[in-house]
């Protein structure tokens, strides 16, 4: 068979569901840690064991990779088969590793993205993930944290007390195992800059700490303005390799320096709890919980320095021009929601209206009228 390019993408359908399916933040905590650890590192690992294959990583990170591949379609369909098997694994069948590829010719990014992305639609509707039975009988109950039901072995199972299936068992055990977690990357910012903090247990650790009323806290949901569209005009992978890790960094960038200025700076706040856990983090998303009373100030914070840092990358490297021309100088904007209530409230709740803010806020930012096409400024939605 004849060798071709490719552009291959892959992500994590329902990834939220996944990742949120329970209330519990080491489980959350130890969910978002499988899916990082696995797209941002297993899969480079797995590709470099593979020197028959010539592969090119264009982006990689908020739970999905682009990829440009030099091999032949049985090879490509080889591989990335397998890595769908060594996901589900990893996940214990709650969450799929789905992808599509396209032929690629340079020049035709666009074209070919579409494709490969309508390629990984058809997979994934012709293959539906069905992570729990359905079926009730006498050997199995429900999962003490998702709900989800499970067969019993000899109190296998068993963890801080409570009946877990394999989904949420690997979630709690990979909380406390790995470095790879965004409290890691947080804490080694900080000590650098000779600040060392702790990670909270619980969502009420966090509540706990409110200076102004113990136990309310704070949602803070952010996402990327008008995204889709400037990626719809982009047709080099140079260009769309340049945006991805501009606006991937960036908001890494700003979520680290927010919360170092809102929780550290003024209080000196060394070997302490730090009342705040990002949940969400890559691409242009952000969920952080946090207390109430530092909410605005971290969310305005996150989109000024967001807005900031895209907005010198595009003006310092030569890619940028392209997007300047666009953004009319303007660089790249967030939207927040903030949803407010107590550490006690189930965090789907707090997540639901987060989400429900957030939409309102980017559809006020798309009225505004100094919105154009590809620029929307920043609006911050939020309900107490």
């Amino acid at each position: 068979m004849t060798i071709k390019k490719y552009l291959v993408v892959l992500g994590v359908p329902s990834i939220k569901k996944y990742v949120f399916g329970t209330d519990r933040l080491k489980e959350i905590r130890g969910a978002s840690a499988i899916i990082e650890d696995f797209i941002r590192n297993r899969i480079a690992e797995y590709f470099r064991e593979l020197p028959q294959l010539q592969i090119e990583t264009v982006f990689v990170g908020g739970g999905s990779g682009h990829y440009i591949v030099h091999a032949e379609d049985k090879t490509v369909k080889e591989v990335f088969i397998e890595l769908e098997g060594e996901f589900l694994k990893k996940t214990c069948g709650g969450a799929r590793l789905n992808w599509g590829k396209a032929e690629y010719t340079k020049g035709n990014y666009h074209l070919a993205l579409k494709l490969a992305e309508l390629d990984a639609t058809r997979k994934l509707e012709e293959n539906p993930l069905h992570a729990y039975s359905q079926i009730h009988n006498g050997f199995i109950r429900e999962c003490d944290s998702c709900g989800g039901l499970i067969e019993i072995k000899n109190g296998k199972y068993q963890y801080d007390n409570r009946i877990l299936c394999d989904i949420c068992l690997e979630k709690t055990k990979y909380s406390s195992q790995t470095r790879k977690t965004f409290f890691n990357n947080l804490s080694e910012y900080l000590n650098g800059k000779g600040i060392n903090v702790k990670q909270p247990d619980t969502f009420e650790d966090i509540g706990e700490q409110a200076d102004i009323r113990k136990g309310y806290v704070a949602l803070v949901y952010a996402d990327g303005n008008a995204m889709g569209r400037l990626i719809k005009d982009i047709d080099t992978q140079e260009h769309f390799r340049f945006f991805s890790h501009t606006v991937d960094n960036s908001i890494k960038i700003a979520c680290h320096e927010a919360l170092n200025e809102v929780f550290c700076l003024d209080k000196g706040q060394h070997s302490k709890v730090i009342p705040a856990e990002i949940l969400m983090l890559g691409g242009d998303d952000l969920l952080v919980y946090l207390t109430a009373e530092k909410a605005f100030a971290f969310a305005i914070k996150v989109a000024e320095k967001f807005n900031a840092l895209t907005r010198k990358e595009m003006e310092t490297k030569d890619e940028g021009d392209f997007f300047l021309s666009k953004l009319e100088s303007k660089g790249l904007t967030l939207s927040l929601g903030i949803a407010f209530d107590k550490s006690h409230t189930p965090f789907s709740i707090l997540l639901d209206q987060a989400e429900e803010l957030l939409a309102y806020a980017k559809k006020a930012g798309s009225e505004d009228p100094k919105s154009s096409k590809f620029y929307s400024p920043e609006y911050i939605d939020f309900h107490i």
